[in-house]
């Protein structure tokens, strides 16, 4: 006998009825939609492996975000994902927010897709986190999907150039040094 799996969809902040936690709209039961069926085993035993503290890969992890907030620009981001016309900061940053972090904390980026569109986060210590996931209705520190494969990056990348730029100056500014 076989049973049926479905995967649910992500964020879609066209759908009144979203629940996600960049539309900030509450219902008694989160709702989820189902994209396609899937057939699985009934005896198949999905062990899932537990995800370590994200702390230990990135100690300050929430300082970091705030300050890549205030780095990420439009001249940062992939310009095709701005097309989307979806508003959230994080949109199109991730390839070079990876490239970034990895420049700093070291690890893996890693690669996987999201509804159709190639998206990038880190491993750090086997553990994966994603400054970008809200851009897919995640959190900003939690990957939406762990399945990536690793990948390698291109620091001569234009965007990461910026953005590396504005990071070093933050954070001089932010231990009280000035241009």
């Amino acid at each position: 006998m076989e049973r049926r799996k479905r995967r649910p969809t992500y964020h879609n902040p066209d759908d009144e009825h979203c629940n996600c936690p960049n539309c900030n709209r509450e219902e008694e039961e989160p709702r989820v939609e189902f994209l396609e069926e899937e057939l699985l085993p009934v005896n198949l035993e999905i062990k899932l492996k537990p995800q370590p503290s994200l702390s230990l890969a990135v100690p300050n992890m929430y300082f970091v975000r705030d300050l890549l907030k205030k780095c990420w620009c439009k001249e940062t981001a992939y310009q095709k994902s701005l097309k989307s016309g979806h508003q959230c900061p994080s949109r199109g940053q991730c390839y070079v927010t990876a490239l970034l972090i990895q420049q700093i904390y070291g690890g893996e980026i890693m690669t996987g897709t999201i509804r159709g569109e190639e998206h990038y986060w880190n491993m750090i210590n086997d553990v994966q986190i994603d400054f970008t996931s809200d851009q897919y209705g995640g959190d900003g520190y939690h990957p939406i999907i762990l399945n990536g494969t690793i990948t390698k990056g291109n620091t001569n990348n234009k965007r990461f150039q910026l953005l590396d730029k504005r990071w070093n100056k933050l954070i001089l500014e932010e231990c009280g040094w000035r241009f």
